[in-house]
């Protein structure tokens, strides 16, 4: 992680980041495409399952609230939508200066959708998320990121769309299919798996016992639903947006 590297702003300029890899390390050439490496792969996924655990552990945490109190928190710096602009990122990290406020939080939100793209067309704001997910490992219980829209429609796959983009195809854009990943194997693929596992679930007896006796008929109900909404236009949203709640219907799985 030693290297500086240059980043290109939505602006155009230029700007330093100290906190990610080398161009090098981030990227490789093959075939006139860029493809991560397996390195840098491993590395992220390492880094998200870090920040993950993290999160989970964070203290004044309650259920998937944390609640800030003074004892906790002196100060709490709050930012809005950021979408990949890296500049601003930037400006953020350095007024927060968390390595000289030990007491102060930082909520970051919306990192992704926006910002530059790589020649052929995919999203780089992904990067910005990378480093999100480093400042949480680097500040554990200090630095707290809300999950939005943009980022929810990448976990569930759900169209959202923008001056007439489908924003959450974009990153795909980049890499295509998994198995574009040319040389990657197995860990590419955990890049595009989200694991609810991480998440704290009911008592499994409690699952059981309410899928024995609510869960399998109110499913059922729940999925005619669903189709009849996916029947019209209008209804489709709606439709897509029950089908993905079902499993949560019918056993109670919590996914965040």
């Amino acid at each position: 992680m030693g290297g500086r590297c240059r980043t290109v702003s939505p602006c155009g300029a230029e700007s330093s980041a100290t906190s990610c890899w080398t161009t090098a390390e981030r990227l490789a050439t093959v075939n006139d495409a860029m493809v991560a490496s397996i390195e840098y792969i491993e590395k992220v996924i390492a880094t998200y399952r870090d920040a993950a655990r993290i999160n989970l552990e964070s203290p004044g945490r309650e259920g998937n609230i944390v609640v800030l109190s003074e004892e906790l928190a002196g100060e709490v710096m709050v930012t809005g939508d950021l979408h990949g602009h890296r500049r601003n990122f930037n400006a953020i990290r350095r007024i927060a200066a968390l390595d000289g406020q030990p007491r102060r939080h930082l909520v970051l939100q919306e990192v992704c959708h926006g910002g530059p793209m790589y020649p052929n067309g995919g999203c780089m704001s992904h990067a910005m998320l990378e480093d999100v997910t480093r400042m949480i490992v680097q500040y554990p219980g200090r630095v707290h990121f809300l999950l939005s829209n943009h980022e929810l429609s990448e976990l569930t796959d759900y169209p959202i769309q923008k001056n007439r983009q489908m924003l959450n195809l974009l990153p795909y854009v980049l890499v295509g299919d998994p198995g574009r990943w040319r040389g990657a194997g197995r860990s590419s693929q955990e890049v595009f798996v989200w694991h609810p596992a991480g998440v704290r679930q009911r008592p499994w007896l409690l699952r059981v016992l309410y899928l024995l006796f609510v869960g399998w008929w109110a499913s059922l109900i729940w999925v005619n639903l669903a189709w009849l909404m996916c029947i019209t236009i209008f209804g489709l949203p709606f439709g897509i947006l029950m089908l993905d709640c079902l499993p949560t219907v019918a056993t109670l799985l919590r996914v965040g």
